[in-house]
């Protein structure tokens, strides 16, 4: 993502990205899920995806790696507890957002899907 990209820059590479929608497609389950449920599959893969990336900033953060982890900020709750977390393990913590206009960010997330899709449908996520 953009985000991504200007982070790392920032960085000079020296960052993790940790984002739950890349670990959905380790779900012990996926391909079966997939092929059920389709776009669908998002609602069946969350919970692990949310473990994992608990897991992944848990671990990492014990060993001081600079993180940057993906997000929707559908909510508050997650990131604050987050912050907190992080700011008592001695972290500076800060928030990046892009703002977008409601129509463009969810056909660019139609689009994401449908290019992912035609390269490889188990990839394809409609989030």
């Amino acid at each position: 993502t953009t985000i991504h990209r200007i982070k790392q820059r920032e960085f000079q590479g020296n960052i993790i990205i940790i984002d739950g929608d890349s670990y959905r497609s380790f779900h012990p389950n996926y391909l079966g899920l997939q092929e059920r449920y389709g776009k669908d599959s998002v609602d069946y893969t969350k919970v692990f995806a949310g473990q994992m990336v608990e897991y992944l900033v848990d671990e990492l953060s014990k060993k001081g790696y600079h993180l940057l982890i993906e997000g929707t900020l559908r909510t508050t709750e997650v990131p604050k507890k987050t912050a907190q977390l992080w700011t008592t393990k001695g972290y500076q913590v800060s928030l990046a957002a892009i703002a977008t206009k409601p129509e463009l960010s969810y056909l660019s997330t139609l689009i994401r899907y449908e290019e992912l899709h035609a390269i490889d449908p188990s990839q394809a996520r409609a989030t």
